[in-house]
């Protein structure tokens, strides 16, 4: 996508969705590869393995610098990019926690 319809896209609806960077067969893999940190039963990681996975596994660093994913990127804020952090947020189904869908308000908050 050029970067003017990108920039556009996004400047008009706040999102850019869908945005197709992974095969099939690389979204199974993630998944499995996501699955076989879980603990045993369970479909969600707990703990220290939410949050920068980037740094401990190599799956998870392939994954943030997927060429197309960075590309996408590269188009809306240029070429210098880093990875900050790496998280799954995640919500097992039918569990009653609650998880805000602007969650990273809370972390990132700017003074006004």
């Amino acid at each position: 996508m050029k970067t003017c319809t990108l920039l556009a896209k996004y400047h008009r609806q706040g999102i850019i969705f869908p945005l197709p960077a992974l095969s099939s067969a690389e979204v199974q893999q993630a998944q499995q590869d996501y699955l076989q940190l879980c603990t045993p039963g369970k479909t969600v990681i707990e703990d220290e393995q939410r949050v920068f996975g980037h740094l401990v596994h190599p799956w998870i660093a392939r994954l943030v610098a997927h060429p197309a994913i960075l590309e996408a990127v590269s188009e809306l804020i240029g070429p210098n990019i880093m990875v900050w952090v790496s998280e799954f947020n995640a919500k097992a189904a039918n569990k009653p926690n609650f998880f805000s869908w602007h969650h990273n308000t809370y972390c990132w908050q700017c003074a006004s």
